[in-house]
């Protein structure tokens, strides 16, 4: 589901389609929880991490390998 299945959700609430959830997670429960883990996760969605890949990988690389 997307922000653009909420018109036809809408539809078939007015029809009387949509029944509440039997059952909701803890973390949907919490509206202030919600909001703020749906923040984050699209804040981190939308970042470039090739810097970061890049920056690890080179860091990993350094290491010095040992005989076992």
């Amino acid at each position: 589901m997307d922000i653009e299945d909420i018109p036809v959700l809408y539809k078939l609430e007015e029809m009387g389609l949509c029944q509440p959830a039997k059952y909701l997670p803890p973390w949907v429960k919490d509206a202030r929880y919600l909001l703020a883990y749906l923040t984050c996760s699209e804040f981190l969605n939308k970042m470039d991490m090739t810097k970061n890949y890049a920056h690890y990988e080179e860091l990993l690389q350094s290491i010095p390998k040992t005989l076992n």
